[in-house]
C-alpha cells in the first residue's frame, strides 16, 4: 500500500479534535470542576515519543513540542527510543517521577493525546486505503467516528482514588520497602475543594504488576534501570528488545467476536470489527506489527462458566503474556433474577480468575467491563425488564430514545469482589462512558450503537480504553516492578478449589469451533454415519456456530417401544439455574429409556470412539437455551463384546448398565454453552470389558485398542455414546403431534 499523507491523517486528526471539543463543551466533566484539559493534538505535533514513526511512513518529520519533549524524556514506557545513551540522566528522571502511583493531570492528558492520536491515525489510515476497499469496511458505522475525551478514558483506568495534594506528597515521600500503609494515605474527597485534585493514584494489583513485566520482557525497546532490574542485552545502549513478540488471549462472547446487531454485513469476517482486532491494529501502530500478537478465542454466548468448561482450549495457546476477558453481556439476566445471578457471577468469575492467575508462565489477567443496551428498540428492552425499561433522548440525534434495562449496567459491580480476592486489574468502558446507574449520558446510545452487539465505532473505543491502561502501566513500569519484587509486601494469591469443569490437559478433545464448519468426528466414523439414516448432522443453526444437532418432531416416535434404564442423573430438571458449576448435583424426573427398535435407536444415536481415563472424568459441552424445543439427551459408554457364539454386541462398559440424562433446556432467558461434567472413576468396569481402573503407578499396557499408559494414568478406549431423548422439551410436551425436540452437542472432553 502506498504511503499515507500524514497531512492528511492530522487533517482527520484536527477534524475529530474539534468533535471531542464539541462534546466536552456539551457534556462538561461530572464531579471534577478542574478536569484535565482535552487530548489536544497540540499543532498536530507527534506525542509518540522520539523516533516514533507511522507504520507507513519511512521517516517522520514531526517534532515533539517542548512540553511534549519534556515529558518524553522523562518517560521510559516502551516508544520508539533512539537515543538512550544517557543513561544516567534517565534513571534519575525516571526514579523521581515513579517514586509512586499517582498520575498527575498533565502525564494523564500526555497519555490521552497518546493514546487518541494512534486510534486517529489506525482510522484514517484504515478507511484510506488505496489497495483494500475491504479493511475500510470494518470501520464502518452509521454515526460519525468520534474519540473518548481525556476524562472518560481516565475514567476507565482501575485506580485507587483520586488524590488530594497532600495524599500525593506523602505517596511520593513512601519508599518501596514502606508500603503497607498505602491504604491510610487513600482518602475521601467527596467533599474537598476539586482545585486541589492532582491526579489519579494507580491501583496496585498483581494483575498490573505482572503486566508492567510482560510489557518489559516483550518485544518491546525500553530503557532499564541496571541496579534493578536483570541487565539489559545491548549493555551500551540499556535497551532490552526480545525476538517473540507480546502474545494476548482474547476470551469472550459473540460482542467480542464482532457480532453486529445494526446494518450489520455478513459477508464480513466479523473478527475484524471486533474491539480485540482493532487493539492489536493500535499496538502495532504505536510498537510495529511484530509487536503484539492478540488470539482472540471469544465465542458466541460464552460466559465465565463456559471457559471454566474451556480452559483447555485456552492453554493449547500456551505460552501466553496476557488474558483479556469479557462477559459483561454475557452476564445479563431478566430484572426479577439480578440477586441470584449477582452471586453466579461472583462465584463462577472468582473460580476462572483465580484459575486463570495460575495458569503456568504467570500471565497478567484483565477483566474488560462492558454494559449492553436495547437502542431503539423497545421490544427487545421489554423482553428483558417489563414495567422496569428506562430510557434517555439524544437532543443531537433526532431526540431519538435510548432504552435500556438497569441490571444490563451491573455485572462489573457483581465481578468486583472477585476481582479484588484474584488481584485482577479492570479496564472499564462502562465506567469511561456511564460510571452513574442513575446518570446516563443523554447520547448514551453514540457511544453503544447496538443491542448486545455495536457497531465498530464502539470496538474501537473499548480497544482505546484498553491501550490507554497498557500506556498507564508502562508509564509507572518502574514502581510496579519495584512492589514486585518487594519481597516483604508481596501480594500473595490462594489457589481456589479446581472446579469439576476445568480440564487443561485432555485425554480426548473433540469440539466444535466457531466459524469452523469442519467436523472433529474422524473420517471413518463420518462415512458410518452417513452409510446410515441419523438426525445427528454437524451444522451451524445459528450464522457459523456449529455443532452436532439433532432436531425432530415427536410425531416420528409415537408408536415406539420403550425400555428403561439404570439411570444416573446429572442435571436439574426446568431450572433457571442450568449450567451453574454446581448443576451437575440436582435431581431429574426425566424418564430414562432408550429404543429397543434398532433402526430408529440408530437414528437418534450418535456415537463416538474416545479415550477415559485419568481422573475418570468426561465434561459434556452443550447449548443451553430458553428455546422451548430444546430437549435432552442420554449418555452412555461402551464396548464391543465377542460372545461365544461368535457374535458381537455393543455393550456398557461399566456394571449396572449406567446412562446419563443431560438437560438443555432452561427457564431464564439465556442461550449460552454450557458444560456438564459425568464422573466414571466411581463406576466399576464389566468383566467382559477387561478393564480395571489403576492408579498412577504400575501401570500395564496392552495389546490392541484396549489400556494403554499415557505416562500418568491408565486410560482405555471406549465409546462415547449420545441419543436424543424425545418428547422431553417443552414444545414436544405441548403439541403431541408437531413439537419439535432438538439437542445440540458442542464438545466431549475426557480428562
Amino acid at each position: 500500500m502506498s504511503r499515507i499523507s500524514r497531512k492528511a491523517i492530522y487533517a482527520g486528526a484536527v477534524t475529530i479534535t474539534f468533535l471531542v471539543l464539541a462534546r466536552e463543551l456539551q457534556y462538561g466533566y461530572k464531579n471534577v470542576s478542574t478536569a484535565p484539559p482535552l487530548g489536544q493534538y497540540k499543532q498536530q505535533q507527534s506525542i509518540f515519543g522520539a523516533g516514533y514513526r507511522s507504520k507507513n511512513s519511512t521517516n517522520s518529520t514531526t517534532t515533539p513540542t517542548s512540553a511534549a519533549r519534556t515529558a518524553s524524556n522523562s518517560n521510559s514506557h516502551a516508544n520508539h527510543i533512539n537515543n538512550t545513551t544517557d543513561m544516567a540522566q534517565g534513571q534519575e528522571q525516571w526514579t523521581e517521577r515513579d517514586s509512586s502511583r499517582t498520575l498527575t493531570n498533565d502525564q494523564l492528558d500526555k497519555l490521552c493525546n497518546s493514546t487518541n492520536e494512534i486510534v486517529q491515525i489506525t482510522h484514517a489510515e484504515s478507511i484510506q486505503q488505496e489497495h483494500s476497499q475491504e479493511e475500510s469496511l470494518y470501520w464502518k458505522q452509521s454515526l460519525p467516528f468520534f474519540l473518548l475525551t481525556c476524562q472518560e478514558l481516565t475514567r476507565s483506568l482501575h485506580t485507587t482514588s483520586t488524590t488530594t495534594t497532600a495524599t500525593a506528597n506523602r505517596t511520593a515521600n513512601r519508599t518501596a520497602t514502606n508500603r503497607t500503609s498505602a491504604a491510610a494515605d487513600v482518602e475521601d474527597i467527596t467533599a474537598t475543594n476539586s482545585s486541589s485534585l492532582l491526579g489519579h493514584e494507580l491501583d496496585n494489583n498483581l494483575s498490573f504488576q505482572r503486566l508492567a513485566a510482560k510489557l518489559l520482557h516483550s518485544k518491546l525497546t525500553t530503557t532499564l534501570d541496571k541496579d534493578s532490574f536483570p541487565p539489559p542485552i545491548n549493555t551500551q545502549t540499556g535497551t532490552r528488545t526480545h525476538t517473540a513478540p507480546l502474545k494476548i488471549i482474547v476470551i469472550g462472547g459473540s460482542m467480542s467476536t464482532g457480532f453486529v446487531d445494526i446494518a450489520r454485513n455478513d459477508d464480513l469476517d466479523t473478527r475484524k470489527i471486533a474491539w480485540p482486532r482493532k487493539l492489536e491494529q493500535f499496538m502495532h501502530q504505536k510498537w510495529g506489527n511484530e509487536s503484539v500478537q492478540i488470539v482472540n478465542l471469544s465465542e458466541g454466548g460464552a460466559n465465565e462458566i463456559t471457559w471454566l468448561g474451556r480452559l483447555d482450549v485456552i492453554m493449547s495457546h500456551s505460552p501466553f503474556d496476557i488474558i483479556l476477558v469479557e462477559s459483561a453481556v454475557n452476564d445479563q439476566c431478566e430484572n426479577t433474577q439480578q440477586t441470584s445471578m449477582a452471586k453466579q457471577v461472583n462465584s463462577s468469575s472468582h473460580l476462572l480468575l483465580n484459575t486463570l492467575m495460575h495458569f503456568p508462565n504467570n500471565p497478567a489477567v484483565i477483566s474488560v467491563e462492558l454494559f449492553r443496551l436495547a437502542h431503539t428498540n423497545a421490544r427487545d428492552a421489554n423482553k428483558h425488564c417489563k414495567g422496569e425499561v428506562r430510557e434517555v433522548k439524544d437532543g443531537t440525534h433526532n431526540n431519538e430514545p435510548c432504552f435500556y434495562c438497569e441490571q444490563w449496567w451491573k455485572p462489573q459491580d457483581w465481578r468486583k469482589e472477585a476481582r479484588e480476592r484474584n488481584s485482577v486489574a479492570y479496564a472499564s468502558y462502562r465506567d469511561a462512558v456511564w460510571p452513574e446507574l442513575e446518570n446516563a449520558p443523554k447520547n448514551l446510545c453514540q457511544y453503544w450503537y447496538g443491542l448486545s452487539h455495536p457497531q465498530a465505532g464502539t470496538h474501537a473505543l473499548v480497544a482505546s480504553t484498553v491501550l490507554f491502561q497498557f500506556m498507564v502501566v508502562l508509564e509507572k513500569q518502574y514502581i510496579l516492578l519495584e512492589l514486585a519484587n518487594d519481597v516483604e509486601n508481596r501480594i500473595s494469591l490462594e489457589r481456589a478449589p479446581t472446579p469439576d469443569s476445568v480440564c487443561l490437559e485432555p485425554i480426548s478433545s473433540y469440539r466444535a469451533q466457531l466459524e469452523d464448519p469442519v467436523d472433529p468426528i474422524s473420517w471413518e466414523e463420518q462415512v458410518q454415519m452417513q452409510n446410515r439414516s441419523s438426525c445427528w448432522t454437524f451444522k451451524a443453526d445459528v450464522r457459523q456456530k456449529y455443532g452436532w444437532i439433532c432436531d425432530e418432531s415427536k410425531n416420528r416416535t409415537m408408536a415406539l417401544d420403550i425400555a428403561t434404564r439404570n439411570v444416573v442423573t446429572n442435571s436439574t430438571s426446568n431450572s433457571s439455574d442450568a449450567g451453574n458449576a454446581d448443576a451437575s448435583n440436582g435431581n431429574s424426573d426425566i424418564a430414562s429409556s432408550i429404543h429397543n427398535n434398532a433402526s430408529e435407536h440408530d437414528y437418534f444415536h450418535l456415537h463416538k470412539e474416545l479415550r477415559i481415563g485419568g481422573d475418570g472424568k468426561v465434561i459434556i459441552s452443550r447449548l443451553v437455551s430458553y428455546d422451548e424445543r430444546m430437549a435432552s439427551a442420554q449418555v452412555w459408554f461402551s464396548h464391543t463384546v465377542t460372545h461365544a457364539n461368535g457374535t458381537r454386541r455393543e455393550e456398557n462398559v461399566f456394571v449396572g448398565n449406567p446412562v446419563w440424562n443431560i438437560l438443555s433446556w432452561v427457564k431464564g432467558r439465556v442461550s449460552i454453552p454450557q458444560p456438564e461434567v459425568i464422573w466414571l472413576s466411581g463406576h466399576n468396569f464389566t468383566d467382559a470389558s477387561q478393564m480395571t481402573w489403576k492408579k498412577k503407578d504400575n501401570l500395564a499396557t496392552r495389546d490392541g485398542d484396549g489400556e494403554y499408559s499415557s505416562g500418568k494414568a491408565a486410560t482405555y478406549l471406549v465409546t462415547f455414546n449420545i441419543m436424543l431423548l424425545v418428547g422431553t422439551s417443552p414444545a414436544s410436551r405441548k403439541d403431541d403431534m408437531n413439537g419439535v425436540d432438538k439437542f445440540k452437542l458442542l464438545g466431549i472432553v475426557t480428562c
